[in-house]
């Protein structure tokens, strides 16, 4: 499986995704700097089978049904090494069973936390709809 991770992705964790696909890292292509919209259709064009990001807001900016490619969104409180390593695991396992058009949304427990506890005081959500 061909695998792009977007440019807030730490390519330190390359070491853990899984050897039988191809990760590869918006910032190694001619992707870097694109628009989410324009990456979205290079990764298309590119033939990438799946997109990882960081970006929370991205299922809310762009229409993902334009474009055939799986999408796994992790939600972490912060996107340095150490709160996504412990997701590796899991995405791991999502690599392996997902298919074009799907979206998935892989969050950590204090992210999840957190967003409880932004609801019990009234606070909007973290993630902004647009």
């Amino acid at each position: 499986m061909k695998i792009l991770f977007d440019e807030c992705f730490p390519r330190t964790l390359k070491n853990l995704i899984d050897s039988k696909h191809e990760a590869i890292w918006a910032q190694d292509t001619d992707f870097r700097g694109a628009e989410d919209k324009d990456l979205l259709a290079k990764a298309v064009a590119e033939k990438f089978t799946v997109f990882v990001t960081v970006d929370q807001n991205i299922p809310y900016q762009q229409q993902l049904s334009n474009f055939p490619i799986a999408i796994v969104n992790i939600l972490t409180l912060s996107n340095a090494a150490p709160h996504l390593k412990r997701l590796m695991p899991q995405l791991n396992e999502i690599l392996d069973r997902i298919k074009i058009g799907d979206l998935i949304i892989l969050k950590t427990d204090e992210y999840e936390e957190v967003e409880i506890r932004r609801q019990a005081h009234g606070l909007p959500p973290r993630r902004k709809k647009f």
